[in-house]
């Protein structure tokens, strides 16, 4: 260990003292000591020669400062060699009683004053005394104040009690409930499946708790405005109940039913009517979950689409009959918000197979993650009058398309003159109307090329109509 040079050492000391008579004894610590006299001094003190140094400018500066009232005797460097003593042994440390097993009451003497030390007596192993130093003036006045310190003492214990058994000892009602031979009844989260499995541990473990009476009995309901003790215990089983089950749900099941229902039983007893059944009647819960799907944002819509498909793949091995037609209209009215321009589009498409229509969806999402949401577009086949979304560089709205003009033949409607379908489809007509089949016109492009005998009968067909 290096020695710290004489004026190193007379320029740590004046500033400890400095810092000393300012600071705050009952706050000031040897670390921050040490810390605040680095910063000023504009070194490291935190070597052994360092904290060596700092430490016994410490204790002297204590020592230097001496008075019966402070509530902490101060500590002698270089302190005699004593040995606790017995009762009556005439040494500077006077043992009274052993307080517990490391705490003892001994008196000692410090300069010619007794003080009563309250605490650890670690003199044999040389660590510093934790505990309280009382002086003798501090001491008569605890003695003359015993009455009031007992009194107070009792009207704390009094209060605590009387808080615990308002509130509730949670932590005491658990002990008392599994002080059994054996032990808490370890439950799994359910998911919607193995539901009678699921059950009947959440019931074995709530009877543990004795919890499950709430799942049975009501409130009890008093007409007096006193409250009722056995209302405020039902009520406190009721929600530790309720924590319970909530906390064995899955985190899909947590956000569904959370909000949902705010007592045990109405929670109870809704999982019991929703998955019981399920197990009992396959048929029934497939077309609940049919009809009860609905995408979400925060996943992929094809494998939503998918899994959407199994539910119905499912019913229809049940022995039920899904039309194909139908089953795709339910998928587009339960795309997410996000997805109700394509929604919109996809319903105006007369031939839309359920394999066509993962096709477009499964192009819809490459769409959108390659250029993002609003870029998305769709194309519809060639003379299709459906609706197109014009790109953002082009400008926000919608237009309609016009027939490519590469040479086909182009239906027109005579109910509403449009291209593309059939005057009995017409959407313009009434039923009666549609039903009569009035003929359509047909028209060619200016541009393709058409024989002179196709040229008569198209002229003979438009005298016939006209």
């Amino acid at each position: 260990m290096e020695m710290v040079p004489l004026t190193t050492q007379k320029k740590i000391e004046e500033t400890v003292k400095g810092i000393l008579r300012e600071a705050d004894m009952d706050l000031m610590t040897e670390f921050k000591l040490r810390i605040s006299a680095s910063s000023i001094l504009g070194f490291d003190l935190s070597g052994a020669n360092h904290k060596k140094l700092v430490r016994d400018v410490l204790e002297a500066f204590l020592l230097s400062n001496p008075s019966d009232d402070e509530t902490v005797a101060p500590v002698d460097p270089n302190p005699p060699p004593t040995t606790t003593a017995s009762a009556g042994s005439g040494e500077d440390e006077r043992f009274i009683c052993k307080l517990s097993e490391k705490r003892n009451a001994t008196v000692q003497k410090y300069r010619g004053q007794p003080f009563l030390s309250l605490g650890e007596s670690s003199k044999e192993d040389g660590k510093p005394f934790r505990g309280v130093h009382l002086s003798a003036n501090q001491w008569s006045v605890i003695k003359k104040n015993f009455s009031a310190i007992e009194e107070a003492i009792k009207q704390s214990e009094s209060k605590s009690k009387s808080e615990s058994k308002l509130n509730g000892d949670t932590s005491k009602h658990v002990e008392d409930n599994t002080s059994f031979s054996f032990s808490i009844i370890e439950t799994s989260r359910f998911d919607g499946r193995g539901y009678l499995r699921w059950a009947s541990q959440m019931e074995l473990f709530l009877k543990q708790l004795n919890l499950s009476y709430v799942l049975s009995k009501p409130c009890p309901v008093t007409n007096t405005s006193q409250p009722d003790p056995a209302g405020k215990k039902w009520l406190k089983d009721d929600y530790i109940c309720y924590t319970h089950l909530l906390n064995s749900l899955s985190d899909h099941l947590h956000r569904q039913y959370s909000k949902k229902f705010k007592h045990a039983k109405e929670l109870w007893e809704e999982l019991k009517w929703v998955y019981q059944c399920d197990e009992s009647n396959s048929k029934r819960s497939q077309v609940r979950k049919y009809i009860e799907f609905q995408m979400v944002e925060d996943r992929p819509v094809l494998d939503q689409v998918q899994d959407f498909n199994k539910i119905a793949d499912s019913i229809v091995s049940a022995g039920m009959f899904l039309d194909e037609t139908f089953h795709v209209s339910t998928i587009i009215s339960k795309f997410p918000p996000s997805w109700r321009g394509f929604s919109t589009r996809l319903m105006e498409e007369e031939f839309l197979p359920v394999w066509m229509l993962m096709e477009r969806v499964k192009a819809e999402e490459e769409e959108v993650l390659r250029n993002g949401p609003q870029r998305v577009t769709y194309r519809p086949a060639t003379g299709s009058c459906q609706m197109e979304r014009m790109p953002p560089s082009i400008g926000r709205g919608w237009k309609r398309k016009e027939p490519e003009r590469d040479g086909r033949v182009s239906i027109v409607c005579d109910n509403c003159g449009r291209r593309g379908h059939l005057a009995k489809n017409c959407w313009g007509k009434t039923v009666e109307e549609r039903a009569s089949g009035k003929p359509n016109r047909v028209t060619f492009s200016s541009t393709s090329p058409v024989g002179s005998e196709t040229q008569a009968t198209t002229k003979n067909d438009s005298r016939t109509i006209s």
